[in-house]
């Protein structure tokens, strides 16, 4: 019923996903558990959601394919890397939204991901490098 090659397919899915994720993730933990508002809950839902629509046409290109088995793993792995630590990011946007003005936690908790990300990009790039020759 679901194709791996169509990316309207892929849409659908991730906009299910986070539908799922604020009924089973969302309200039961953050909003029962943890008292945070559902708005706040549901606003980090949606813009998570987009920032996954905006990163899945860049993994469907990457797929594996009838055309390329193997897909472009190079492509995929950086799109996965930069949209793990743009998530990471708006989730500490959130928690830090509320909290009192630390400079120090700030920088560590909204400049940490995108540092492992950077990070993560450049080993990637020199360990297939080494391969490669």
């Amino acid at each position: 019923m679901l194709k791996n090659d169509r990316l309207s397919h892929w849409c659908v899915g991730a906009v299910l996903s986070w539908t799922t994720a604020f009924f089973l993730i969302g309200l039961p933990i953050f909003h029962f558990w943890l008292q945070a508002s559902i708005k706040k809950i549901a606003l980090f839902t949606v813009l998570a959601c987009v920032l996954q629509l905006a990163v899945t046409p860049w993994l469907f290109e990457a797929r594996a394919s009838a055309q390329n088995p193997t897909g472009i793993r190079s492509k995929r792995t950086a799109a996965v890397v930069i949209w793990l630590s743009l998530l990471i990011f708006l989730f500490n946007c959130f928690v830090l939204r509320d909290a009192a003005p630390d400079f120090g936690a700030r920088v560590i908790f909204l400049g940490g991901p995108i540092l492992l990300g950077t990070l993560t990009l450049i080993i990637r790039k020199i360990v297939v490098r080494k391969r490669d020759d």
